[in-house]
């Protein structure tokens, strides 16, 4: 159906609610509102096309911040590229995933997640943490890398929990929230979390 943004595969409402949960966590003075596309089939296949015709209407929705949870490899779209360009210029915020292959980016590149703007803050890309690890000589904890999440200093910007999130799911899974693991969950979180920065930065909080 058309403009029919209704979820048969799980993962959008997954996000969505990571988004929603994160915003809701902070008592801020904004008002948030997420529009979803649909741009992935029931088994989560898209195509270039529609990936770029979602980023286009996001442009023409005035949106502030896009949430890409997923990704490709292959060639460099210059399709898709064209429309990522678009909202940069249009000073949005693209949030994308990293991807769960376990690869480092710079010998094997996923899109968008591997798109580069020079001099422009215009991406981010997300990596994974799952848990904790220990400094062996300070003793300290820091947030450990998921075994599935895709790496690199040169494209990965930064990371966030991934590992068993719990989120919303779609009514007809007939359970109201469930669990997934991925790059896909740590990077609503960065969405929401640069949201609420926005918004304070805004109102000078």
């Amino acid at each position: 159906m058309i403009n029919n943004p209704f979820d048969d595969n799980g993962h959008g409402t997954h996000v969505a609610g990571i988004i929603a949960d994160t915003l809701s966590a902070y008592n801020t003075i904004c008002d948030y509102e997420l529009i979803p596309f649909k741009t992935h089939d029931r088994n989560g296949v898209s195509t270039l096309f529609k990936v770029s015709c979602a980023t286009y209407q996001s442009v023409l929705d005035s949106v502030d911040f896009i949430n890409d949870s997923w990704g490709f490899f292959g060639q460099p779209s210059p399709i898709l590229r064209g429309a990522m360009d678009t909202a940069a210029f249009n000073n949005i915020l693209i949030v994308t995933a990293a991807g769960n292959d376990g690869l480092n980016l710079n010998n094997q590149k996923q899109y968008p997640a591997c798109y580069a703007y020079n001099g422009m803050d215009s991406i981010v890309t997300v990596g994974a943490t799952a848990g904790f690890g220990k400094d062996q000589e300070t003793g300290e904890l820091y947030p450990a890398p998921a075994f599935f999440t895709n790496y690199s200093p040169g494209f990965v910007d930064i990371m966030a929990p991934g590992f068993q999130v719990e989120s919303a799911a779609p009514s007809w899974q007939t359970i109201p929230t469930i669990e997934r693991s991925g790059t896909s969950m740590a990077t609503p979180m960065v969405t929401a979390g640069a949201a609420i920065a926005f918004c304070c930065n805004q109102n000078d909080a």
